[in-house]
């Protein structure tokens, strides 16, 4: 049986990862930097520069406000998007590390996957959430039963979506190597 450092997509996959988190902040410096520039030149911000990942679906006549309050929010949240992507790079790169070194089976590698399956989910929660509250003003408008079925509608988008069924496995996933780990401990221990 060959060993995990043998194995070609263990292998891809340990390189691609490892290179993902080491430009990870070169790309960020990219995407964040004409941003930054615009907020400290002197005149009309651009709340479209600030929404990195989509969250609002700025109109032109929101674009040129300036409400401070949604800036803050659209900042805090990319940051904590920023963070969350980062930190699954970094776990999943130590993980797949750990199963390249013939380490499948550790408690370690569990407790990635249990941060990696939290990530994704507090990421879609974040998402679906931004969303909902972008579009509480086109909602206004309808009538009580429509008003009352889109937010029905997108209880269900959030509950069905499939990056949050994603996280959950991810999360299950660490619970088995968690598992794994200690029935291996046990039957090292018999032995």
């Amino acid at each position: 049986m060959k060993s995990f450092k043998e194995n070609w997509t263990v292998k891809t996959v340990y390189a691609y990862l490892d290179l993902f988190l080491k430009l990870f902040p070169i790309v960020i410096l990219f995407y964040i930097a004409p941003a930054v520039i615009s907020l400290l030149s002197i005149g009309e911000m651009k709340l479209s520069k600030l929404d990195f990942f989509n969250l609002l679906s700025v109109s032109e006549q929101v674009s040129h406000s300036e409400k401070v309050l949604l800036c803050i929010y659209l900042i805090i949240v990319d940051v904590i998007i920023l963070y969350c992507i980062y930190m699954i790079l970094k776990k999943l790169t130590v993980f797949i590390k750990n199963v390249f070194e013939n380490n499948p089976f550790i408690e370690e590698n569990g407790n990635h996957l249990k941060y990696v399956g939290k990530a994704i989910l507090l990421l879609t929660v974040v998402y679906h959430i931004s969303k909902i509250t972008n579009s509480s003003d086109v909602i206004s408008n309808l009538s009580v039963a429509v008003n009352i079925l889109t937010k029905l509608s997108w209880l269900i988008s959030i509950v069905f979506s499939p990056y949050l069924i994603i996280g959950l496995f991810i999360f299950v996933m660490g619970e088995i190597i968690i598992y794994a780990a200690k029935l291996k401990e046990e039957n090292d221990l018999t032995v």
